[in-house]
């Protein structure tokens, strides 16, 4: 909910929400959760939402969702050069990158320098290790079922994450008319994959501009 929060605070500053046409707003993979909040509680100010690749699952059966164990969090592991870093990056789930220059301009920025042990300078990842101690994953199927606003579910078409099946049933969750759509010759991270197909996907589904 505070990343949704945070995300129609950024459009209303930046001015987004006074353009001609409501806008689309996308998520992909995690951030389609807090993406389904935001659209069942604001879903009025966004013409679509599109959910790419998040794995929605069906309640487990003692109705509790999977949490991280909070004993293995750990500090984040401090490389002593920015290329010890690099080498060590992957994607999860692990798949290959047709385009490795994408890949490694992700690496680059997603890491930072900092004072290490013995004040030595040395890089960390760019997140927060103990984000899940006290994280409230929300209730991601209610929002799903409660879209305010048109909704597309994307699937990497050999996406690990989603099957065609989880796929189907996720939309029977969600509401009458939305729609399903499947990224060709793309594995989870879709932008990685199949880079100029997605962004003509989504630029297939902004609303035309006003004559």
């Amino acid at each position: 909910a505070q990343w949704a929060d945070e995300v129609m605070a950024v459009a209303q500053a930046s001015g987004l929400m006074a353009g001609p046409t409501a806008p689309v707003v996308a998520g992909h993979s995690f951030g389609g959760f807090p993406l389904l909040n935001l659209a069942a509680r604001f879903g009025a100010h966004w013409s679509r939402a599109v959910v790419m690749d998040t794995p929605l699952r069906p309640p487990s059966k003692s109705g509790q969702p999977r949490r991280h164990r909070a004993d293995a969090l750990r500090s984040a592991r401090v490389y002593a050069s920015q290329a010890e870093a690099l080498a060590r990056f992957r994607l999860l789930p692990p798949q290959a990158c047709d385009w490795p220059c994408l890949a490694d301009l992700i690496a680059r920025r997603g890491l930072k320098q900092v004072t290490g042990p013995q004040g030595r300078a040395g890089w960390v990842w760019r997140f927060d290790p103990f984000l899940f101690r006290h994280f409230d994953l929300g209730h991601p199927l209610r929002d799903l079922a409660q879209a305010a606003c048109p909704l597309t579910l994307v699937r990497g078409g050999r996406s690990q994450l989603i099957s065609e099946r989880l796929l189907a049933w996720m939309a029977s969750q969600a509401p009458a008319g939305s729609q399903v759509l499947s990224l060709a010759d793309a594995d989870h991270h879709l932008m990685l994959d199949q880079p100029l197909a997605l962004a003509e996907l989504l630029a297939g589904l902004a609303p035309a501009a006003p004559q």
